[in-house]
């Protein structure tokens, strides 16, 4: 019998309804968020053998029930218990067996009704009364002890004050008690970072664009590295100017600012005249701040009366809110469309920049890319070119390969710069992202796109697409994103959790080893 179909009914504007099969585009997982929408009609999945309920199940034959490591260790000790209590009562069961047979029939005056107890029914018998007689051997009242142990422990735990959260006003919630016993047997701790360690809250702190970097300033991690340094009598012996006043446009909404933590110190350049000027350092860095406004997904949300910043990724929100903070306010996206249209602060002119085809994130392609069509006034504003430009962000290790031979910050020098200043980052454990470009002529871009759009009206190409299969859909993005231009690099904090540096801390002074498992560089 086939399995029942599940079907997705789409409203149409003429009032028709529009059936169609349900795929897995249309599950939301747990822990995601549906936005930007009203209502919607749900239904519960509970399915495949990773719910809990499948995790709650006796494993398969042949498989590993999951235990503690005190608990295996106990039920072993008492299983080797009971072999030794039946080794003594099957022995002396044998000992009184040899008593009987060694002797005439009613010689044992002492064991007055016994004397014919010398068949394997009497050895049973004998063999049990044994046992019954030496049952303390083993020691059942230790799991009840067991147990009041335990719950005396979650008491403690649940009433400490030092566990207790005041934000959240919630105490330490004990949700299963044979953890408790696992606590002091701890050596290794493997922890991942985004969301565990880290608020999920980025900061865009520093950039570094035509091999110049700008921004300074300490992170969690760095002052925790320096806090645990002895301290030392180095001066930097560096008179700086002190940092040059912020222009009037500078500066973010209350709903964005905490998504960008730029300083200056007053040494190095400042990037807030290089953005006003007319030289090719000043294009580079005006473009360099128009990526970030465009190449995202990010999407407004309406919240009450004004409009906030909505993405699936919190790296986003940071490089959004950094191009407002330089100048280039995002304030409206049509997807119906196609059209992004951006505020100038200095100008206060607002600019419709038109998304030509977009290159989503994946896991296996470390990057994401936009074709836009820029108005002129923005052409100019990046010392003009091309009004078609692909804009590429991406890990390191992928989009520094797709860099053009000969092009600008490709040569030897400039990647181990830039490859040096990347390790220098992670090292504070900023999350660190590289930019590029590439200008497209309209008459390069239309021949791509007639390959493009003919792909995608192939069914058996779409379908390898889906599948992750070759094709030439990925063929023909790639071919785009080939020949890149060097634009920059970016550095974020993810900020960490209130304590965390004190705990891990603690840890270590514990002998406990902690392991951060991350896909920062």
């Amino acid at each position: 019998m086939p399995p029942p179909r599940a079907w997705q009914f789409i409203k149409k504007g003429d009032g028709d309804v529009e059936v169609s099969l349900l795929t897995t585009d249309s599950v939301l997982l747990r822990g995601c968020q549906l936005r930007n929408t009203d209502w919607v009609l749900a239904l519960v999945l509970n399915t495949g053998t990773e719910t809990k309920v499948s995790f709650r199940k006796a494993a398969p034959p042949g498989g590993e029930v999951k235990d503690t490591h005190t608990n295996g260790m106990i039920n072993t000790d008492v299983a080797f218990l009971v072999g030794v209590l039946m080794f003594i009562c099957m022995l002396g069961a044998s000992v009184h067996a040899g008593f009987v047979t060694g002797y005439e029939e009613g010689a044992l005056w002492y064991l007055d009704g016994n004397e014919g107890g010398r068949d394997f029914g009497a050895w049973l018998i004998m063999m049990l009364t044994y046992f019954l007689l030496s049952s303390a051997f083993i020691p059942i009242v230790f799991y009840v002890f067991r147990n009041m142990i335990f719950l005396l422990s979650k008491a403690f735990v649940e009433n400490d004050l030092e566990l207790y959260d005041a934000e959240g006003d919630e105490p330490c919630m004990v949700r299963t008690m044979n953890l408790l016993e696992e606590l002091g047997q701890v050596s290794h701790i493997f922890s991942d970072k985004t969301g565990t360690l880290t608020s999920n809250c980025m900061e865009f702190r520093r950039c570094v664009v035509g091999g110049i970097t700008y921004g300074v300033g300490d992170t969690a991690i760095s002052r925790s590295i320096k806090a645990q340094k002895p301290p030392t009598q180095e001066a930097s012996g560096k008179a700086g100017r002190g940092p040059l006043p912020t222009p009037s446009y500078a500066g973010c909404k209350a709903t964005t600012k905490q998504f960008v933590n730029f300083e200056e110190d007053g040494v190095g350049p400042s990037i807030w005249p290089m953005l006003d000027g007319k030289d090719e350092q000043s294009y580079r860095l005006v473009e360099f701040m128009l990526a970030m406004a465009i190449n995202h997904s990010v999407l407004l949300e309406p919240v009450g009366a004004e409009k906030v910043l909505s993405a699936s990724s919190p790296d986003e929100l940071a490089f959004v809110s950094a191009a407002e903070h330089f100048g280039f306010d995002f304030v409206d996206r049509d997807l119906s469309t196609g059209v992004l249209k951006l505020r100038n602060k200095r100008t206060l002119e607002t600019h419709a920049v038109e998304i030509l085809e977009a290159f989503p994130y994946e896991s296996s392609r470390k990057r994401m890319s936009v074709v836009v069509r820029l108005p002129p006034e923005l052409v100019a504003m990046c010392g003009g070119g091309e009004a078609v430009r692909l804009y590429c962000k991406g890990a390191d290790s992928v989009l520094l390969e797709l860099l053009a031979e000969g092009s600008h910050g490709s040569d030897s020098d400039s990647m181990k710069h830039l490859n040096d200043l990347l390790y220098e980052w992670a090292d504070i454990a900023l999350r660190t992202l590289v930019w590029g470009r590439r200008a497209l002529s309209d008459t390069e871009y239309d021949a791509w796109f007639r390959e493009y759009e003919a792909a995608n009206a192939d069914q058996n190409e779409v379908a390898n697409f889906k599948k992750g299969k070759p094709n030439k859909i990925t063929t023909l993005q790639v071919s785009l994103e080939d020949q890149l231009s060097l634009q920059g690099a970016t550095a974020i904090e993810d900020k960490l959790q209130d304590g965390v540096p004190e705990v891990l801390q603690d840890m270590r002074s514990a002998g406990i080893k902690v392991w951060m498992l991350t896909g920062d560089k």
